[in-house]
């Protein structure tokens, strides 16, 4: 117990701990000076909620049975059938509501800060529901047969 005594209370011990103390502290400044939070957030495009029968078809896959917490991809076709709804959740900030008996192609690119989205409504209605304000970088269209918003 003495000799434990005499370790704590010498300078070499001192030494190597504030040493790794500040070896540790370096090391977290470098990390976190070098993260870029709000141009590298990556985008969100989730199936928020849905009922009856949906699909998404994606070009790399095919045909899947979507559910709900289900990251989207851009050029994925998203359908729903008779008594069928589906909400899709982009960004945590814009909602987008299909209609029973509708199919969109989704086209989304760029990170969250220059997010470019775009929705094709090939058949159907949408609702879309968007909570912020779009900034300068970003866009948000709406692409029906007969009209574009």
């Amino acid at each position: 117990m003495k000799k434990l005594a005499v370790l704590f209370h010498s300078k070499v011990f001192v030494a190597v701990v504030l040493s790794v103390v500040a070896a540790v502290s370096v090391t977290t400044a470098v990390v976190l000076s070098n993260r870029n939070v709000s141009s590298d957030v990556y985008r969100m495009i989730k199936v928020f909620e849905m009922s009856g029968r949906t699909n998404v078809d994606r070009a790399d896959v095919g045909s899947m049975t979507p559910y709900v917490g289900m990251n989207l991809e851009n050029g994925d076709v998203l359908s729903t059938y008779e008594e069928s709804s589906m909400r899709l959740s982009l960004d945590d900030d814009k909602f987008l509501l299909m209609e029973e008996n509708t199919e969109i192609e989704l086209s989304a690119t760029g990170k969250e800060a220059s997010a470019k989205t775009k929705i094709t409504l090939r058949s159907g209605a949408v609702l879309n529901e968007i909570l912020k304000p779009l900034s300068a970088e970003q866009s948000y269209e709406v692409s029906a047969p007969k009209a574009t918003m």
